[in-house]
């Protein structure tokens, strides 16, 4: 989907899919600023454990990174093919095993050949005894890695880095162009913070896990945006929260994890905002459902001549 904005010499196009940039001005006399967001990662999916054996909830997704460039309108085609992805698939619900890990983005935010934003790693799934890993934050040069079992997936790469995903801990938090990471959660234990964002994506918070005895605990809150000063999404006691969208051009924030429940099913994780993280889903025992993970948000472009 893509919306164009005129006003006396400044023109706005925004694309929250793929679509095609006009270039306004081909001959020359205006700049073109360029602003990218990368798609967030998917949370994982709670594990679903046999009661008496603590668990670990899923991880949370990592943020995409964040691309500001100004070009001169002459050095710009009269069309540029713009890429948006959807954000990353959460892991989805278990019975009787350890949760799913979610996907990164099938594909990075992109104009055309000249410009790329990466997507955020997924965090991976609840674990029997073990802990969590948090999706990797994308770095300016390269995608986030996926979380796995006792390890938060691996920064993307750049002059400004993605962060390090939380093991069973609190998210990094990112920088201008790379991103927060998602939290992991310790076995037995509530969830963790998602790594907060500048102008790049958040990460997720993770999902509750289940203690031996065994005994429900709380989601973790999403990653916020620092460039807004916003407040994490929360945790709780049920479904993680959603991740909410910038008012302007910058990422939303992280999707909250979702709660572990000792009797019935755990509660998903939230999705995230744009260019964030999804939440982690809570774990439960081997004979309920786990929560699934939320999705990450998607990427975002938008191109200002002026």
């Amino acid at each position: 989907m893509v919306f164009r904005v005129s006003q006396p010499g400044v023109n706005t196009q925004s694309f929250a899919g793929n679509g095609t940039w006009t270039n306004p001005a081909p001959n020359g006399g205006k700049q073109v600023r360029v602003i990218l967001i990368g798609p967030g990662g998917g949370g994982g999916s709670g594990g679903s454990i046999v009661s008496g054996t603590a668990s670990s909830g899923g991880g949370g997704g990592g943020g995409g990174s964040f691309i500001d460039l100004t070009f001169a309108s002459s050095s710009l085609p009269s069309s540029v093919v713009v890429t948006v992805p959807a954000g990353g698939l959460g892991g989805t619900s278990v019975t009787g095993a350890a949760g799913n890990t979610g996907a990164a983005a099938l594909s990075s935010t992109t104009f055309g050949t000249l410009l790329t934003a990466f997507s955020g790693g997924g965090g991976s799934g609840g674990q029997s005894a073990a802990s969590s890993g948090g999706g990797g934050g994308a770095g300016g040069g390269g995608a986030g890695g996926n979380g796995s079992s006792g390890t938060g997936g691996t920064g993307g790469i750049g002059p400004q880095p993605g962060g390090t995903g939380g093991a069973g801990a609190v998210g990094a938090q990112g920088n201008v162009a790379g991103a927060g990471s998602g939290a992991g959660t310790a076995s037995g234990a509530a969830g963790n913070l998602g790594g907060p964002g500048l102008n790049a994506g958040a990460g997720g918070g993770s999902g509750g896990g289940l203690t031996a005895a065994p005994a429900a605990t709380n989601g973790g809150g999403g990653g916020y945006t620092l460039a807004l000063n916003s407040a994490f999404p929360a945790g709780g006691a049920g479904a993680g929260t959603a991740g909410t969208n910038s008012p302007g051009f910058g990422a939303g924030s992280g999707g909250a994890g979702g709660a572990s429940s000792a009797a019935g099913a755990g509660f998903i994780g939230g999705a995230g905002g744009i260019g964030s993280g999804g939440g982690g889903g809570g774990s439960s025992i081997s004979t309920q459902a786990s929560g699934a993970g939320g999705a990450g948000g998607p990427g975002f472009c938008v191109v200002i001549t002026f």
